[in-house]
């Protein structure tokens, strides 16, 4: 009798494993690419966006900012001491005192610190003797220093007018964000409305590149140190905190946004010839804080104020190659 041979089960087994395998294969398959395809539609989409003109497709409000108004390497430099000498602080005080030479420490970082960031600003404001303007602007400051910080993208700063026969502007402050203008209400009532639009955008410029924070910070430091009686940094401590190729930025910023390289320089010209046929007294340190400063020097400290801020004659020749504008 011959025997009957039954087919073995594991061949079924192998083919639903085998098709079920398949299956999620091809699934993933298809996952991977409808993911390709959502990835270049969007790709392509984004080109389409980055190719239509400014002013156009829904990131158009998204403008890049000008290269003259990135704060760069230097801007940092001044923030970089003031952290070295507060860590100096703390060191000095562990290695002398333990733990209570590291809470003297701490306190004298924590003042250091706070003169810094708030005590020198409002001190330089309470010496101008300024007050903001608000309400009526007959002069229109408020709607220029509007139109150039949208340009460039920071917050609007406080415009203050400071009772002064002098003539001057200059800006104070730490951030964007809490940042003074401070103009005369001499020079206010002998420039004209271009002039003065002009002059609104530089020191908005200086505001938004960090020129304006290092500047405060500078001159912060140098009241400390000048107390000691060592003034002679004071040079060393503008060269740190500015770059001196940045000021020629700036003035392009502005003469690009203006009515011509030609009208920012006459403009610094008018500035400069006013500020001389009157000057003020002001130190070294709150030079970088002017748009246009004239600070009586001798030859040894002229030289180094010369190599830290370039003067208005420099700055007018880089704009239109020739002075007077």
């Amino acid at each position: 009798m011959a025997e009957t041979k039954t087919p073995p089960q594991t061949t079924a087994n192998s083919n639903t494993e085998t098709s079920l395998w398949e299956d999620i294969k091809r699934t993933l398959k298809s996952r991977r690419q409808e993911w390709r395809s959502r990835r270049s539609e969007k790709f392509r989409r984004g080109q389409r966006i980055n190719q239509n003109p400014r002013g156009f497709g829904p990131r158009a409000l998204e403008r890049p900012r000008p290269e003259a108004l990135e704060p760069g390497l230097d801007a940092l430099k001044i923030w970089i001491f003031l952290f070295a000498i507060s860590a100096a602080f703390l060191l000095v005080g562990v290695q002398f005192g333990g733990r209570f030479g590291l809470v003297l420490g701490f306190i004298a970082t924590l003042l250091l610190n706070l003169w810094i960031l708030f005590l020198s600003p409002n001190q330089i404001l309470r010496e101008l003797s300024s007050w903001e303007l608000e309400g009526r602007d007959t002069w229109g400051l408020l709607s220029a220093v509007r139109e150039a910080s949208d340009r460039a993208h920071i917050p609007q700063p406080t415009v203050a007018l400071a009772d002064s026969d002098d003539y001057f502007c200059l800006s104070v402050g730490i951030s964007p964000s809490r940042s003074t203008i401070v103009i005369s209400h001499a020079l206010v009532e002998k420039l004209s409305r271009d002039e003065l639009r002009l002059i609104m955008s530089f020191e908005v410029a200086k505001i938004a590149c960090q020129w304006t924070a290092a500047a405060t910070a500078a001159r912060g430091l140098y009241r400390l140190i000048d107390v000691m009686g060592l003034s002679f940094i004071s040079g060393r401590l503008l060269r740190l905190s500015l770059g001196r190729g940045r000021i020629f930025k700036l003035d392009e910023w502005v003469a690009s946004h203006g009515e011509s390289r030609e009208g920012w320089a006459r403009a610094l010209w008018t500035l400069e010839a006013m500020m001389k046929s009157k000057p003020r007294v002001s130190k070294m340190s709150d030079s970088a804080l002017d748009t246009v400063t004239v600070v009586t020097l001798n030859s040894f400290r002229n030289s180094r104020y010369d190599r830290t801020l370039p003067n208005v004659r420099t700055r007018i020749g880089a704009l239109i190659d020739r002075y007077p504008p």
